[in-house]
């Protein structure tokens, strides 16, 4: 995420809130996992649609409670997408359910 560039309320919460910045630090590094694991093509184009839509529907939240939603349904999301063969990334899903974020 470009703070500078923020735009619209989910972007502009997502820089300003630590909870956030770190679910959407998680949720990038989750989904740049799965795009390199081997998922075969049709699912990588499939898992790239549905980030193109997900950021939509995460555009369109008006408030914090609706991000903190949309992020955590979407970690777990690519987390649980299926993997032909080797091993499956491991996931990073941090713990926000106290709205604290969880220490590295």
């Amino acid at each position: 995420m470009e703070c500078a560039r923020a735009g619209n309320f989910a972007e502009k919460a997502i820089c300003s809130d630590p909870v956030l910045t770190r679910l959407d630090t998680a949720l990038n590094q989750n989904y740049r996992w799965m795009l390199d694991a081997d998922i075969g093509k049709g699912a990588r184009d499939a898992l790239k649609h549905s980030q193109r839509i997900w950021v939509i529907q995460r555009n369109r939240c008006s408030d914090r409670e609706c991000l903190m939603t949309l992020y955590k349904q979407r970690i777990e999301d690519i987390c649980d997408y299926p993997v032909i063969g080797g091993v499956h990334p491991v996931c990073d899903e941090p713990d926000v359910s106290a709205g604290i974020p969880h220490p590295d």
